[in-house]
């Protein structure tokens, strides 16, 4: 005699009764697993809509940021352009590490 660990019986009805509770059965199982659907794509429409205002939120602030800014950015100076004829000196004081951490 073979024994079977996961055995599914209904109880001792035939005909109609026992489509009726198979019946039930596939319905529970289709609305648990349409509700588990339903809340995970509800979840995913929440995060993206808080995403999306974030993003708009953040873009509108920096926007309005940089339109106060402007005036107090300084010009950038075009870089001083040296012929080739000229001859500059440059010096360079090299310090030994024990003069750099005394006070």
């Amino acid at each position: 005699m073979k024994t079977r660990m996961f055995e599914f019986r209904l109880p001792q009805t035939q005909g109609l009764p026992r489509v009726l509770v198979l019946g039930l059965l596939l319905l529970l199982a289709a609305v648990v697993i349409s509700l588990v659907i339903m809340v995970g794509v509800a979840v995913a429409v929440v995060g993206l809509s808080i995403s999306a205002i974030a993003a708009l939120w953040y873009a509108v602030r920096r926007g309005l940021n940089l339109a106060e800014a402007k005036p107090t950015q300084k010009s950038v100076e075009a870089p001083t352009v040296w012929s080739s004829d000229q001859v500059h000196d440059i010096e360079v004081e090299i310090l030994p590490i024990e003069e750099l951490s005394k006070p």
